[in-house]
């Protein structure tokens, strides 16, 4: 073959494009490229619009399932009653509540709650992150109104992508539907406290015994960590986890300024034995009779007073413990001037 013997044409030592033509070509693949996510972004709004449609009205009756309550004169709990599926359901709203578990919960689950609306993208990222580094899902990125979401319209699979689409979809709908308060006030009501205790109401009457404004800060804490393992960090089957999750919360909180240095090692100081207590049950068989009758209302007013029913009532019981087992007692007392029935006491004993 000849030294000087020229390449033929077409082959691959061909000159290079000129830089215009070069240009030219990466255009029209970047057109191709943005044609197909526009077709696939376009599908995707189609796919998503069909699935919001499919989906059924939002439901906000669970809301309304709670138990009935009796109170005395002023609006003091008397004694409440189990809804016909078993549960402990107090009615509850943001004003029965300490504003500082306010405070402590959205800077736990949702410190952009008061300005998203319903989805955070950043804490969206946030999880995904984390799942990315562990290989494991560290925290969901839901909000509280997601959470709210998944309470009234539970998925059968929670842990799935589509379980996660309706959360959103139903969240961004709470959104538009309800008031930042009215969505907060649907948590307090419906988030699960372990066993049979539904709401933070009857989370604080059972575990501690008060009502939620009397709340101490490392009660609060607590209660602001049950709803995320209601049954798993149960004080009453695991107490160690219940206290490991308000002590995180507790060191959250003082980082976010709700609570002194001071405060927060008073609060891990602070004991709790995790054991249930009993509800109240001041005039039982008034309130029982008044529930049997009219067992479709839900709050029961009485002109009884709580304080005057609870003394008389230990005065009946003492008495009845000095004249021996063969004694039972009763008392009624009432305003000789307007005639309202200010205690009623049917035994020593209910």
């Amino acid at each position: 073959m000849p030294v000087n013997a020229q390449p033929e044409s077409g082959s691959a030592t061909s000159r290079p494009l000129p830089p215009v033509e070069r240009a030219l070509r990466r255009f029209r693949r970047l057109k191709v490229a943005a044609a197909a996510f526009a077709a696939a972004a376009l599908a995707g709004t189609a796919a998503l619009a069909l699935y919001i449609r499919s989906l059924p009205p939002l439901d906000l009756s669970a809301a309304s399932n709670r138990s009935t309550v009796v109170l005395d004169r002023e609006g003091k709990l008397l004694r409440p009653f189990l809804t016909a599926d078993g549960r402990w359901k107090l009615p509850v709203t943001s004003d029965d509540v300490d504003p500082r578990y306010l405070a402590m919960l959205k800077a736990y689950e949702d410190k952009r709650f008061d300005s998203h609306h319903g989805i955070d993208p950043l804490g969206l990222a946030r999880a995904a992150g984390q799942m990315l580094r562990h290989g494991r899902v560290v925290s969901g990125g839901s909000t509280i109104t997601m959470q709210v979401a998944r309470l009234i319209d539970p998925p059968q699979d929670q842990r799935s992508l589509a379980a996660k689409l309706r959360q959103v979809v139903r969240a961004l709908e709470l959104e538009r539907t309800l008031k930042k308060r009215e969505i907060l006030d649907l948590y307090l009501a419906l988030a699960p406290y372990g066993g049979n205790l539904e709401g933070l109401r009857a989370a604080s009457l059972s575990w501690f015994g008060k009502e939620p404004r009397r709340l101490s800060f490392a009660e609060q804490a607590l209660l602001v960590g049950l709803p995320q393992a209601p049954e798993a960090r149960r004080p009453d089957r695991d107490l160690a986890a219940a206290l490991r999750a308000r002590d995180r919360i507790l060191a959250r909180s003082q980082q976010a300024g709700l609570l002194s240095r001071e405060e927060q090692i008073g609060a891990l100081r602070e004991a709790f034995k995790g054991e249930r207590k009993a509800f109240p049950a001041y005039a039982s068989h008034a309130a029982a009779a008044a529930h049997a009758a009219e067992p479709q209302r839900r709050v029961l007013q009485f002109t009884i007073d709580q304080r005057l029913q609870a003394s008389l009532e230990q005065l009946v019981r003492e008495n009845v413990d000095r004249l021996g087992p063969k004694v039972t007692g009763a008392l009624l007392a009432i305003d000789n001037a307007t005639g309202d029935v200010l205690a009623h006491v049917g035994s020593a004993d209910y």
